[in-house]
């Protein structure tokens, strides 16, 4: 293959990608203003841009795909871009630096560019993508990295779950860090997908009951679909589309750090509503260790919190729970089966020998 015929397949790629992507435009709007308002800022004014814009949601949720569609804005606003992905970088200082000067000088000729290490004259966007996956380092990079880039750079962080409480009570980062979530896509957004896609709209109202709107749930379903060949009708339930319910259900927890942390994922699918009390019983844990687990439960996008405990948000395969032999899903349990999880403190769950 031809450098040509790569860099045209490249440019297909984008194109194909830029064409498919819908919604999220409040988001886009934000993003080109805060770039608009970098450039012709005024000190004088006082009113100071945002310096750090943090994106959050559940895996499949739209993050890297959004985050293409800002890397496109700035790239034509004239902007550097270094474009990081946390799982592929060692969460550590130097693993990072080295990431972002790379990137970011991968088009500078050496002869003409920043000395090695640090940070080009031009105006930079500093994307890091997968950023749960550098949590050993948030400090510093909160106290360190950030507070050390230009006044005039950009970044943008996008990660499964929203910033810790040392973000948001330290007041210094009060007006410099603008957090967004990301939702699922709404029926008219759903509906500008399926047109993209060529997909009958009149499948909506069954996408939607199927999907919740959530991104990759709604590409998946159309990518059935459309593989089987019948495409005017969708399945009645999830339990028809194994192959799409697994690959959500990975997307869900492939982040899990250890054999316990899905464990206690898989407690709080079987239960209505989980406490740290019944985590403990259902494990069971030492109190620290309970208490770990229940606050990384609590951390996670697809969990909501009550007074009667934490629940799981409407995501797509809320009719079916996980098990973690491979992550197959397994059809909803009756409810003395939930009965037995929640009451067994003699027995031990995903325990690590």
């Amino acid at each position: 293959m031809t450098s040509r015929a790569a860099e045209n397949l490249g440019k297909r790629l984008e194109r194909e990608r830029v064409r498919r992507f819908v919604g999220r435009s409040s988001e886009r709007e934000l993003f080109a203003a805060w770039l608009e308002a970098s450039s012709n800022r005024d000190a004088s004014s006082g009113q100071e841009p945002f310096n750090v814009l943090w994106v959050y949601g559940p895996g499949g949720i739209g993050k890297s795909t959004l985050l293409r569609a800002f890397a496109e804005t700035a790239g034509n606003a004239g902007y550097l871009l270094a474009q990081v992905d946390g799982g592929r970088v060692m969460p550590t200082p130097d693993g990072i630096r080295s990431a972002v000067w790379e990137s970011l000088t991968s088009g500078i000729d050496a002869r003409t560019g920043p000395a090695p290490g640090s940070m080009p004259a031009k105006p930079s966007v500093i994307m890091l993508d997968a950023a749960e996956r550098l949590q050993p380092v948030e400090g510093w990079l909160r106290e360190d990295f950030l507070p050390a880039l230009p006044a005039e750079t950009r970044v943008i962080i996008a990660s499964r779950r929203a910033p810790d409480a040392t973000w948001r009570s330290d007041p210094g980062w009060r007006d410099l860090l603008r957090v967004v979530a990301l939702r699922n896509l709404s029926p008219d957004q759903t509906r500008a997908l399926l047109q993209v896609e060529g997909v009958s709209i009149d499948l909506l109202d069954q996408v939607m009951a199927l999907t919740h709107g959530h991104p990759l749930a709604v590409s998946l379903l159309i990518d059935a679909v459309r593989r089987s060949g019948r495409g005017t009708d969708v399945p009645q339930t999830l339990q028809d589309l194994p192959d799409v319910v697994t690959a959500l259900l990975n997307q869900m927890v492939e982040h899990a750090p250890t054999i316990r942390h899905r464990a206690a994922l898989q407690v709080a699918a079987h239960a209505s509503a989980t406490t740290e009390p019944l985590l403990r019983a259902a494990l069971p844990a030492d109190a620290e260790e309970a208490s770990e687990l229940w606050e990384w439960l609590r951390d996670l996008t697809i969990m909501e919190e009550a007074q009667a405990g934490i629940f799981r948000t409407r995501w797509p395969v809320t009719s079916w729970k996980p098990t973690y032999a491979g992550a197959i899903p397994i059809p909803t349990p009756n409810p003395s089966s939930v009965a037995r999880i929640s009451h067994r403190p003699g027995k031990g769950v995903g325990r690590e020998s």
